[in-house]
């Protein structure tokens, strides 16, 4: 009982997740960290930001499978099924009330969702205590191995991802810089009330 608890949790944290990337790119303010790496692999090797991202998370597994396998669950697996498509089908929805056409105030409020709804989808897998995504494991092998916190592992990470991307070309925004900054702190702040509530 507990497993399947923690697998709904999961699943729908990484739906969440799926839908904020998805307002992301609705708003027009940039991509997420990650989106903008995904945008420069697929520009460098000719190919879709999907199959770029796939093939990310593939290297990160598969490092991780060789430093500490222990970090690999159902979770791991569980994102690249769940995340990759599920923006795909958010997007189609979403762009009924926003796109980057829209008036600003309105793509103000939904990248502030979208920021919210981000932060609390990895903070809600993670308070799971059910594995991790392979968007978040070099950050999560990095605090816990280094006693290091975790926002501020997810800044240097993800300011370090999106740097990566830009160089190889891949396009952001304001609202990338500040996705970047303030993710990791949000996370945390999050992730310490749902573990308290969920007690799993």
């Amino acid at each position: 009982m507990l497993i399947f608890k923690k697998t709904i949790i999961v699943v729908l944290a990484f739906l969440c997740n799926g839908m904020a990337v998805s307002l992301f790119i609705q708003a027009g303010f940039g991509l997420d960290s990650i989106s903008v790496l995904s945008a420069g692999l697929a520009n460098v090797f000719h190919t879709s930001v999907g199959i770029a991202s796939l093939g990310f998370y593939f290297i990160i597994i598969l490092g991780a499978f060789f430093v500490d396998r222990s970090y690999i669950s159902g979770a791991t697996l569980l994102s690249l099924i769940i995340v990759g498509p599920s923006i795909d089908q958010f997007a189609r929805l979403v762009s009924l009330v926003v796109t980057p056409e829209s008036d600003m105030i309105i793509r103000v409020i939904f990248y502030i969702i979208a920021f919210l709804c981000l932060a609390f989808a990895i903070a809600l897998y993670l308070a799971a205590n059910f594995g991790i995504s392979g968007a978040d494991l070099i950050t999560i092998m990095v605090s816990e191995k280094a006693g290091l916190q975790f926002r501020w592992c997810k800044i240097v990470f993800d300011i370090s991802v999106i740097t990566i991307g830009i160089l190889l070309g891949g396009v952001f925004g304001a609202g990338t810089i500040i996705q970047g900054l303030l993710t990791g702190p949000t996370v945390q702040y999050f992730r310490g009330n749902l573990e308290k509530r969920l007690k799993l």
